[in-house]
């Protein structure tokens, strides 16, 4: 549905993402707030349900904040429900609570966003509360390794957390963010999707389209 919230204006956002050694960049996946990575974190870590993902970074991200409704983003795809395709994605960790948490405050269970390449910005000064972009990656502040962070008893922070809000586990991801060594992306890391990643943000009506196809 195309459902957005109030317009607050640009603002920016510590944001972090999960995601392998291979793909550094934040356009066409998920991302989130530090108590909505903690969570998916716990959910993910702990039965080491995402092998191939082995880091976690820290970035700021500037925003529109006329969110639109979150969209699910994997393997470079974003499912999103916003027809416009450009709109920043929000919701409260696992939608846990009316129309998912998408223009609620969500400070007790972190926000989860989704970020499509259509939307980004391609300069800072670009993002205006009019342009069709949305967003834009101000900068990476650091990346750390899962070992690292589980060298702090991340593991252990989560099984006695079991549940909302996670306050333990999230301190640790603050220690391990502030205490690990950094992970510089390497030579091979993708760092920004190209345009043809454009291509790959499904609306709705293109899911059912390509299900028609296959029928």
């Amino acid at each position: 549905h195309n459902y957005y919230c109030p317009d607050k204006g640009i603002q920016d956002f510590d944001i972090y993402r999960f995601h392998s050694q291979d793909d550094y960049s934040l356009a066409n996946h998920n991302v989130a707030d530090r108590r909505g990575d903690t969570v998916f974190l716990c959910l993910t870590l702990v039965p080491n349900a995402h092998p191939i993902d082995t880091l976690i970074s820290h970035w700021s991200v500037s925003m529109n904040t006329k969110f639109g409704t979150y969209g699910y983003c994997n393997s470079g795809f974003c499912f999103t429900g916003n027809e416009d395709r450009f709109s920043v994605g929000r919701e409260a960790s696992l939608a846990q609570k009316i129309k998912s948490g998408q223009c609620l405050n969500n400070t007790y269970e972190g926000n989860w966003y989704s970020l499509t390449k259509l939307g980004e910005c391609k300069t800072k000064n670009q993002l205006k509360p009019t342009s069709k972009c949305k967003w834009y990656p101000d900068q990476r502040f650091k990346t750390i390794t899962a070992d690292c962070l589980k060298s702090y008893k991340f593991i252990d922070a989560c099984l006695k957390d079991v549940t909302f809000p996670f306050n333990i586990a999230n301190q640790v991801l603050l220690e391990a963010f502030e205490k690990c060594p950094d992970v510089p992306p390497s030579s091979n890391s993708i760092l920004e999707k190209d345009d043809d990643y454009k291509e790959k943000t499904l609306t709705f009506h293109d899911i059912i389209s390509y299900s028609l196809r296959n029928y």
